[in-house]
């Protein structure tokens, strides 16, 4: 049996005896020792528990949000990795990998302003009244005010006909229900949501919604819609139920509390992005292991990779690539939601382009995290995710391969949005047995 927590020291600085020492005891013990051992979500850091070492290379052309171990909302600078934590249960997550994604709204935070349409009559809007998710407090009241309209906050935009998700965190007040609505012009979406219980509610003319709780009464409300290309708003409705008509009229004076408005291009939702007096652009992680920090931990003739990781959706997109940096010489831990077919995939690419797909036979896990392991050995290609074991591949001629892509890979293969807890890699072909044990 190998075991991925041997009871080996855990080195908190660069110490060059470590590797010999892993050996020595991993072979009295009888145990395959990793040569590579990423264990993000206990160190919060991106070093190698193996040499105690950095050997990562990460970049982020940009700040980004991420949830701390209080579950507050940080910020971390640019070039700086993001350790994210579930803000109820302050479980630390692992290391967050995102593709680019911009916020198309203005003033996010700011619903008193004039980038926000003021219905007349309609509602009062009251700023900074309560702690928004980050601690600050910069979150809004909405109140209603009796008369027989539609009581909303909504900002014009101009789209076009692709799939966008809009999101904004909202607390009860006095009112427990919303209702997030792209306008007719748009094709009439809508999604509506229990704040106080965290529900979702009825729907129309949207790919999907979802509610996330975030602490402290928050709800992150989400709606995935692919509009009428064209001109219209996007609002934040007080409704009287959870399964209220789109753009429902209503007699209310409660309130509600909102904060974090986000409109991004794409079929999932990100991190927040914070805007103020116009969009803002989140560059994407970029986390990757080269040169002389590859070679030190890799074989190239077989090799077995563990990763427990993190899906936010069941989309295409790549938890781990051994590549050179082009789409031959490539093997990919990936996973997929197209063509009707959800599943994990194993890319099997040699330096001549001969490509093989091995499935895993079942898909990753959504919201709850997966434990995957693939083999690379010639002739012999495995994939393992949750216990359950995939098809078998059989290409002779393995991948000449320079560097390690954390949840991203070349060309279409890029970065999407991925929590990865661990990445252990094995200089062995480990038996299938293992494999399922490991991924149990």
């Amino acid at each position: 049996m190998i075991n991925l927590n041997p009871k080996l020291p855990q080195p908190k600085a660069p110490n060059k005896e470590i590797p010999i020492i892993l050996r020595i005891r991993a072979a009295q013990r009888g145990v395959l020792a990793p040569s590579l051992d990423l264990n993000f979500a206990t160190n919060k850091s991106l070093m190698d528990n193996v040499t105690g070492n950095n050997l990562i290379t990460f970049t982020r052309a940009s700040s980004g949000t991420f949830f701390d171990s209080n579950g507050v909302l940080q910020t971390a600078s640019t070039d700086v990795p993001r350790f994210d934590h579930n803000p109820t249960t302050k479980e630390s997550l692992g290391l967050l990998v995102e593709e680019q994604r911009t916020n198309l709204l203005q003033r996010s935070e700011e619903f008193d302003n004039a980038s926000w349409t003021a219905t007349p009559g309609a509602k009062t809007v009251t700023a900074n009244t309560t702690a928004a998710p980050n601690g600050t407090l910069t979150a809004d009241t909405v109140t209603a005010n009796g008369i027989s309209v539609a009581h909303y906050v909504d900002q014009a935009v101009t789209l076009t006909e692709i799939s966008y998700v809009f999101t904004v965190y909202a607390k009860a007040e006095t009112n427990n229900f919303i209702q997030l609505r792209a306008s007719t012009p748009l094709g009439n979406r809508h999604a509506n949501f229990d704040v106080s219980t965290g529900a979702t509610g009825t729907s129309g003319n949207i790919t999907s919604s979802s509610i996330e709780p975030v602490g402290d009464g928050w709800y992150r409300c989400s709606m995935v819609f692919t509009p009428t290309a064209t001109s219209g708003t996007l609002a934040v409705i007080l409704v009287t139920s959870n399964s209220a008509a789109s753009g429902q009229s209503n007699s209310l004076n409660t309130s509600v509390i909102l904060w974090g408005a986000q409109l991004e291009a794409g079929a999932f939702t990100t991190s927040y992005i914070p805007t103020t007096t116009a969009t803002v652009t989140r560059a994407a992680d970029v986390a990757s292991i080269t040169g002389a920090n590859f070679s030190s931990w890799y074989r190239q003739d077989e090799g077995t990779m563990f990763a427990e990781y993190l899906l936010p959706s069941l989309i295409d997109g790549t938890v781990v690539s051994f590549d050179d940096g082009t789409t031959n010489n490539r093997w990919q831990m990936r996973y997929r939601n197209s063509t009707g077919v959800s599943e994990g995939r194993y890319r099997f690419v040699s330096s001549s382009g001969s490509l093989d797909m091995i499935s895993s036979a079942t898909a990753p896990n959504v919201n709850t995290g997966s434990k995957s392991a693939y083999v690379m050995k010639s002739g012999d290609q495995t994939w393992v995710t949750n216990a359950i074991q995939g098809t078998q591949g059989t290409q002779s001629t393995v991948p000449a391969v320079t560097q390690l892509q954390l949840g991203n890979g070349a060309a279409s293969d890029a970065a999407k949005r991925i929590t990865i807890r661990r990445l252990t890699y094995f200089p062995a072909r480990l038996s299938n047995s293992t494999l399922q044990n490991i991924t149990q």
